[in-house]
């Protein structure tokens, strides 16, 4: 993930991106706590989809 933050500019990190994170530290290390984040951030994207006019 350090590579995203080699640029000069201010870069801010989409959710595919953290998605993509996420699911290599489940893979690696089969961790529990990355894998129920996955879980919250798409379920907080499906919410909020509903809620945009």
């Amino acid at each position: 993930m350090e590579i995203y933050f080699a640029y000069a500019a201010t870069h801010v990190l989409c959710n595919a991106h953290h998605l993509r994170e996420l699911l290599g530290v489940v893979d690696r290390d089969s961790n529990q706590l990355a894998l129920r984040l996955m879980k919250l951030l798409r379920l907080s994207w499906h919410y909020c989809k509903g809620f945009k006019t």
